[in-house]
């Protein structure tokens, strides 16, 4: 016998993974990482609209002291990146959804 005893061999069988398993296993991870992608994603463009909005407060300011007549510019711009940011955000957190129901399934 070589100094090996039948039962110290791997049996072969144990040793396989089942990629079924395995891939069940990192589910969590998956959705995990998906969810928090999505809420980087949001929240970098909850920044652009915030960034948009403290110019334009700064704008409002000058134009009260200065009489700046870029206000109204400043003012629709920082309008039309918030309506851009929150449809962005609508459709990242959509197409989150749709990705988490996939791999739960």
């Amino acid at each position: 016998m070589s100094g090996e005893e039948i039962g110290d061999q791997p049996d072969k069988e144990e040793d396989r993974v089942d990629k079924a398993d395995l891939k069940e296993k990192h589910q969590p991870f998956r959705i995990e990482v998906l969810e928090k992608m999505s809420t980087l994603i949001a929240a970098a463009f909850g920044f652009v609209a915030a960034f948009a909005w403290n110019e334009t407060f700064k704008m409002f300011l000058r134009e009260m002291i200065a009489k700046d007549v870029t206000i109204l510019a400043q003012l629709i711009y920082a309008i039309v990146i918030t309506v851009f940011a929150v449809f962005l955000i609508i459709i990242v957190a959509r197409a989150t959804a749709k990705a988490k129901a996939r791999l739960e399934k």
